[in-house]
């Protein structure tokens, strides 16, 4: 998450990416209810806060990680370059040590994370760094196309297969009959954390041999791609011509809501039945790329104007510690909602979870900025250059 080159605008970005990872990772660890995709049991503010969320989150910041992640790759390898080192055996030991962090973080802390992911996928696009721009493009939009494509024939198939469609009353149902099961989330995860620990390293195992190579590999990777392009343009420098970043932004943003709005339409003719997202799905998913695509172009935009600087230097810093703030997001949730700290889960209303959410953006704004006044990397992005770098 680190970018050995610093671009301003850059960390910026992940700054606001690591902001708005918190509203989408604290609703896993709130609830055994799956809020992304079974959003039946919300009503009154909570639907309207729910579409906001779709239309503007879900997706959207960690794909804007996956954008800096890959534009990193080229950057920190061309450094390695430039001072003659030899590329892979200094540029590689780094992503094995992002890989040996996420697997502590995974069996440890959070099924849900990124970090194993962004290092095996790395290792693959390490190998497409030396391709031009136009070439990593136009590989990597399409494979996000053929993607999204197939996501679209699958949803479609599982409809026309008479699938899909669940009542409120059907999940409530399905949830009942988990109970007293290996698959208790609620009764897991409200346990201590030994008792969390067969759960949470099953599902750890099937999404590192099932989903990544289905999902994950086709969909991150070809984002890695896309950022190791921009970057290669100029994109991420603020190189290009305002024009050209303004028409980025208006296009990217104008079909990213449209498609988006479209799912969450979808949701309310519905009668919020369709419990599995799948009809809005369809919609929500290529809105994605075409979002992530504005936020940053947005970010580029306000970082080379001088419109609260002060708001921009707080988020600029959260950035430069990205990895340190991504981890202790975490452990903090778990000590939050998790059985192993004040057991919240399950005991809040959507609502009411995303309430806290601004008192994390704070201690996070306040950790960072007082933080680097003394040092100059967060304590894991130290620690992870230590280890990585070491002999070098």
């Amino acid at each position: 998450m680190e970018s050995t080159n610093r671009i301003a605008s850059m960390d910026l970005i992940r700054g606001v990416a690591i902001c708005g990872l918190v509203p989408i990772n604290i609703l896993d660890f709130a609830s055994s209810t799956d809020w992304f995709f079974m959003p039946t049991n919300l009503d009154g503010i909570d639907r309207p806060l729910w579409s906001a969320l779709s239309v503007f989150g879900f997706s959207k910041f960690v794909s804007l990680f996956s954008l800096l992640f890959g534009a990193g790759i080229w950057l920190q390898t061309s450094r390695i370059e430039s001072q003659g080192l030899p590329v892979a055996r200094t540029y590689l030991p780094r992503l094995g040590w992002l890989w040996v962090f996420g697997l502590l973080h995974a069996y440890l802390v959070w099924y849900g994370d990124i970090l194993v992911i962004y290092a095996l996928v790395g290792a693959l696009a390490y190998c497409c760094r030396r391709w031009s721009a136009k070439v990593l493009a136009w590989v990597g939009g399409a494979i996000q196309m053929s993607f999204l494509l197939f996501f679209a024939a699958l949803i479609s198939l599982i409809f026309l297969l008479g699938g899909g469609e669940q009542t409120a009353e059907a999940l409530a149902s399905y949830q009942d009959s988990e109970k007293g099961t290996f698959w208790d989330m609620e009764a897991a995860f409200a346990g201590s954390w030994l008792d969390q620990m067969p759960l949470r390293s099953t599902m750890v195992l099937l999404s590192h041999f099932f989903i990544l190579p289905f999902f994950y590999l086709p969909g991150v990777g070809s984002l890695f791609l896309v950022g190791m392009a921009l970057v290669k343009s100029g994109f991420f420098q603020g190189q290009w011509a305002p024009s050209r970043y303004r028409a980025t932004l208006l296009i990217s943003a104008s079909v990213g809501i449209a498609l988006s709005a479209i799912g969450v339409w979808l949701t309310y003719r519905d009668g919020w039945v369709n419990t599995s997202l799948l009809k809005n799905s369809v919609w929500l998913f290529p809105a994605t790329p075409c979002l992530t695509l504005a936020y940053a172009t947005a970010m580029i935009l306000w970082s080379q104007s001088s419109i609260l600087n002060r708001l921009k230097g707080w988020l600029t810093s959260v950035g430069k510690m990205a990895f340190t703030n991504y981890i202790s997001q975490t452990i903090l949730f778990s000590l939050l909602f998790y059985g192993s700290g004040l057991g919240w889960r399950d005991q809040l209303s959507f609502h009411q979870v995303l309430m806290i959410c601004p008192a994390i953006w704070l201690l996070q704004i306040v950790v960072s900025t007082l933080w680097l006044k003394h040092f100059h990397r967060g304590p894991l992005e130290s620690l992870w250059r230590r280890l990585a770098y070491r002999n070098r």
